[in-house]
């Protein structure tokens, strides 16, 4: 869960933010990207990614994807993406295609906040273990057969399952990582709120 945070809200606004801005034009003169600008409206792309990072924590759904490398690696870039275009409304380089006030990037921000709590609150509060790859020896060997090289199920006979590699119980273990998600989501996304927050104030009363 810390990993999925750092990689898709704090790694994608830093690479956005180090391209430079003759990159971004070039690629947004590109026809099918030209088509495809409509993704990138706020509420769109709030609800893009959001909703694919939740419906990636459904049990069964999770499950599939990590045993399935394909599928895996198909889901984490789309995710990379979305969340691409979720931040655009908020740290958008090119100053001619901002659309956002600061008002309507305070509305976005307390709107990513709310869509993001379902999934975190799935986790914190199950009252049981919900991903078969982290709790099922034979689930979790064969995910694990992506990662190591030989057969999986000498990684039973070393190891037993997952449990061999646990600091606390699965149980646990899943609350943390929810509490750890949510965490993070919640400091980055009050530090842009803030940010947003003071530059927009400070903006209104140079006006006046």
């Amino acid at each position: 869960m810390v990993s999925m945070a750092l990689s898709y809200l704090v790694a994608v606004p830093l690479i956005m933010l180090g391209i430079p801005d003759f990159i971004w034009r070039s690629i947004l003169k590109v026809n099918p990207f030209r088509r495809l600008s409509f993704l990138a409206r706020p509420v769109v792309a709030a609800l893009m990614f959001n909703g694919l990072f939740s419906l990636y924590h459904i049990p069964v759904i999770h499950d599939y994807v990590m045993l399935h490398f394909t599928v895996h690696r198909i889901y984490y870039i789309v995710l990379f993406l979305t969340a691409a275009l979720m931040w655009w409304t908020l740290i958008n380089p090119l100053p001619e295609r901002r659309m956002a006030s600061g008002l309507g990037k305070i509305g976005f921000i307390f709107l990513n906040m709310v869509l993001l709590t379902p999934a975190c609150g799935l986790i914190i509060f199950a009252d049981q273990p919900l991903y078969a790859t982290y709790s099922d020896p034979e689930t979790w060997a064969l995910a694990m057969g992506y990662c190591i090289s030989g057969d999986p199920s000498a990684l039973l006979q070393n190891f037993g399952g997952p449990a061999f590699f646990e600091l606390m119980s699965p149980k646990v273990d899943q609350q943390v990582g929810g509490i750890a998600m949510k965490f993070i989501q919640e400091f980055i996304f009050a530090s842009m709120l803030a940010y947003v927050f003071y530059h927009w104030y400070k903006r209104e009363r140079t006006r006046r």
